[in-house]
């Protein structure tokens, strides 16, 4: 893949399909019993950094199971990316 792996059309990053889009839909939308991220950088702690540390550790921000941690799972690089891609969505 690319050093940035944002699909040309703005679309999310090919490691938020493969990490997050299950439960948070392919653009965020949501799904079945699953939070919606759209406008999540309107409420409060959720700068690009809040996002990034949230991947790193969801139950500091009030955050329960199923989410979980993606610490080892996603690199530096691709949480910002998600975290990027995710404060932008309106």
């Amino acid at each position: 893949t690319s050093i940035s792996s944002t699909n040309s059309s703005g679309g999310p990053p090919e490691s938020y399909i493969t990490h997050c889009s299950a439960c948070h839909g392919t653009r965020g939308q949501g799904a079945p019993m699953m939070p919606k991220l759209l406008g999540v950088a309107s409420k409060p702690r959720r700068s690009v950094q809040d996002i990034i540390n949230l991947l790193d550790d969801p139950l500091a921000y009030g955050i329960e199971p199923p989410m979980k941690s993606y610490k080892d799972k996603l690199t530096e690089a691709e949480k910002r990316e998600i975290a990027e891609w995710v404060a932008g969505l309106k």
